[in-house]
């Protein structure tokens, strides 16, 4: 039986009211992320890099939330100020920035290295998930982290992860020692960028993991240094996704 003309119009509307909900929501958040931007003097104008007001830069107050993408903007467009401003700051302390920024510096970070993502980002963990185990897969980190029978949480696959080297098919709290060995030993041999993105990992999933892994290895990289890496590996987009989509652990 065909639908009625008045059945048809009622779903031709939802799918127009659909469509307007999310154009709408689309423009605010893209308005939202140029008022993220423009006080940083950074805009994004189509080109491979940003733009950059290089007096505001200078001058500007960044807010500690704003760090990441502040950074990451400056970097890209001119390394000189970003060392200028961030001289002090390394890629764990810009990790470490991301539970206290709000989804509109989310996105902007995720935009500046040209990813498109979209909130909500805080307790939706099904991208962020995803995107963990791509990113475990592709930088061969399967011998640092492992997925566990149980998750350590709800709503994301990211639960089911976990750094090897505690018991966690039992409670988490016993360390195996060996594992931890072979943990280190692993580490050590990976590429600088895969070694970034390990360290990344780790940082989103707890900000006390980083010091109970990695004691005695190399971590702690400049965080200009390590933008500068990642794009030019093409590990920025990959790192910028991660992060933007980054949901709570």
């Amino acid at each position: 039986m065909a639908p009625s003309s008045e059945s048809l119009f009622e779903t031709s509307s939802l799918s127009a009211i659909v469509r307007a909900a999310h154009a709408f929501l689309g423009s605010r958040v893209q308005a939202s992320v140029v008022g993220v931007l423009a006080p940083l003097g950074i805009a994004l104008r189509g080109s491979p890099a940003p733009q950059l007001d290089c007096e505001s830069a200078r001058s500007c107050y960044v807010h500690h939330t704003a760090v990441p993408v502040a950074l990451l903007g400056y970097t890209l467009a001119s390394s000189e100020i970003a060392r200028a401003k961030f001289q002090r700051w390394s890629l764990s302390d810009v990790v470490r920035k991301r539970p206290f920024m709000d989804e509109y510096e989310a996105t902007a970070l995720a935009a500046i290295a040209g990813v498109e993502v979209s909130p909500p980002y805080w307790g939706n963990g099904g991208p962020f998930g995803k995107q963990l185990w791509n990113v475990i897969t592709r930088y061969e980190l399967g011998p640092l982290f492992e997925r566990v029978s149980r998750p350590y949480g709800t709503a994301g696959d990211h639960f089911f992860m976990r750094p090897r080297g505690m018991a966690w098919e039992e409670d988490g709290q016993r360390e195996l020692p060996d594992v931890m060995l072979a943990w280190r030993a692993s580490y050590r041999k990976l590429p600088l960028v895969h070694q970034m993105m390990a360290v990344t990992i780790l940082n989103l999933y707890s900000d006390s993991a980083e010091a109970h892994w990695m004691r005695g290895l190399r971590r702690r990289w400049n965080a200009v240094d390590s933008v500068l890496e990642l794009d030019a590996k093409g590990a920025l987009v990959d790192w910028a996704r991660l992060m933007a989509l980054y949901p709570g652990w």
